[in-house]
Parts: structure tokens; sequence; C-alpha cells
């Protein structure tokens, strides 16, 4: 509701009043009454106008936040892109979300990421610990889920570690 909106509104309501009232006002009664029904919808307009500001301000600390901690930038043309950071960030998360129902087969996941690729090596082990993974060795895993193995190959391919991990698929684990 603009302004202009605000004072038709006003204006309705002082005619339907009287009308509809047949009793007298006094000029001083009637401004009371109406500066009452004015200040509430008046209320009513600016909370709305505070809430959405709040909205607005919410979304732009988030946005700056999230610049900040180095999972978004600004490419051409001021888009805004994921980070190799934040793609990793995303990838995390959805491999929260992982389906684990089917456990028929076994996969061993071994790994040797280098000291310079870290990050990478840190967020293998998150993801490996999210599925519930058997730690064998700090490199090596076990995990049962071909749907979690299939997340993994992913994760492996968008970043480049295609050569530092493997995986092995057995159907029984004896011992």
């Amino acid at each position: 509701m603009n302004k202009r909106d605000l004072k038709d509104k006003i204006s309705s309501n002082i005619v339907d009043l009287l009308y509809e009232s047949k009793k007298m006002f006094t000029t001083r009664s009637l401004k009371a009454y109406l500066y009452y029904e004015y200040y509430q919808a008046e209320k009513e307009y600016y909370q709305k106008k505070e809430e959405q500001r709040k909205i607005k301000n919410r979304i732009n600390q988030t946005i700056w936040r999230l610049k900040k901690a180095g999972l978004m930038k600004e490419g051409k043309q001021k888009k805004i892109l994921l980070s190799k950071k934040g793609y990793l960030k995303y990838l995390f998360n959805k491999s929260k979300k992982i389906n684990k129902k089917d456990k028929k087969d076994f996969y061993l996941i071994v790994f040797d990421i280098s000291e310079e690729k870290r990050n990478i090596r840190n967020l293998l082990r998150k993801v490996l610990y999210n599925f519930g993974a058997e730690k064998l060795q700090k490199s090596v895993f076990i995990i049962r889920s071909e749907e979690e193995c299939l997340f993994l190959r992913e994760l492996i391919n968008e970043c480049d570690i295609n050569n530092e991990v493997k995986i092995i698929k057995s159907f029984k684990i004896i011992n």
C-alpha cells in the first residue's frame, strides 16, 4: 500500500463513518477517531516497509559474508559465481543429503592426495565421515552404498584428483 492508497482509504473511511454512524461528531471527536484509524493504517504500512527493508538487508549481508568467506566471486559483467571453495562447500552439503539405503556392495576408497591440495583432501575425509564410512587407515575408507560411490566419483572428477584416488569394488570382506 502506498501513500496515495492510504489517503484514499482514510477519505473513504470518513465518508463511510459519517453515513453509517448517524450520530453527530464534533470536529475534535471526529479527528480523534480518524487519527486512531489513520495511525493504525500508517503503522501497518511502515511495518511492512520495515520488514521489506530488513529482508533486503539480510540478503545483502548474506551475499557480503559469502564473498568475504571466498565462497562467491564476481565474474564478468558483475555476474555472481561460485568460487572453487564455494563449489566444494556445495558438494559437501550435497553429500549430507545422499540416501544411504543400498548396503549390498563394499567400496574401498584409497587416496594419496598431496599437501598442496590439502583442502580437497580434508573435504574428501569430511564427506567420507558424513557417509559413515569405516576408517581403516588415515587415507583408506570403506563405504557400502553405490549412491555414495557415484557421488564420490563426481567429487573426484570435479576436483581433478583422478590420479590420487582409487575406488575398489568388492562383494564381501573376509575377516
